[in-house]
């Protein structure tokens, strides 16, 4: 799975992650407090609209052309300020 870093910005966090490198990705999907997912092409993406002074999980996984999902990267917290 690609490998994810954040930087917590005003209310709002900011994750990134590694490039998969497999031929046939598709896009990936980036995860916040296990029900917000994003799907994007991009290895960057931003939650806007967090609660903040809570702690907050984020994970991300890659799919492939035919909607086959990795499993998802280790998860990370961080505290919105």
């Amino acid at each position: 799975p690609p490998e994810n870093f954040i930087e917590p910005e005003f209310g709002s966090v900011i994750l990134l992650w590694n490039k998969n490198k497999e031929h046939d990705l598709k896009e990936y999907a980036a995860e916040a407090m296990n029900f917000i997912t994003v799907r994007t092409t991009d290895t960057t993406t931003t939650f806007t609209g967090l609660p903040e002074h809570q702690e907050i999980s984020l994970r991300v996984a890659a799919l492939d052309s035919a909607g086959n999902q990795s499993v998802w990267s280790d998860t990370i917290k961080t505290v919105i300020e």
